[in-house]
């Protein structure tokens, strides 16, 4: 089931040092493709869900990605400035 996922982030064309927000990570299984390809040049990915439990499971996912922080809440809520990022993906994208 990888190879879905890894096709849509290799849409992206990340060079590695890109910021990358993937907004309704849930379970991690893009983000941990994401991340991957960011670890060969200085980039970063930030996660986001509206779920604590699904948070904690990214976060045991991801946990051996350096390159990772993660956020709890609505993305409408959230204080993000703009083009503060790259790339956002967003495959399981909702608001409260």
């Amino acid at each position: 089931m990888a190879r879905p996922y890894r096709r849509y982030v290799d849409s992206f064309d990340l060079t590695g040092n890109e910021v990358v927000l993937d907004y309704g990570s849930v379970s991690g299984r893009i983000s941990r493709h994401i991340a991957e390809r960011l670890l060969s040049g200085k980039g970063h990915l930030t996660c986001i869900d509206v779920s604590n439990v699904w948070i904690e499971t990214i976060q045991k996912r991801l946990k051996k990605y350096p390159n990772v922080d993660y956020k709890l809440g609505d993305i409408a809520a959230l204080d993000i400035a703009d083009n503060a990022y790259d790339i956002v993906s967003c495959t399981s994208c909702y608001t409260t």
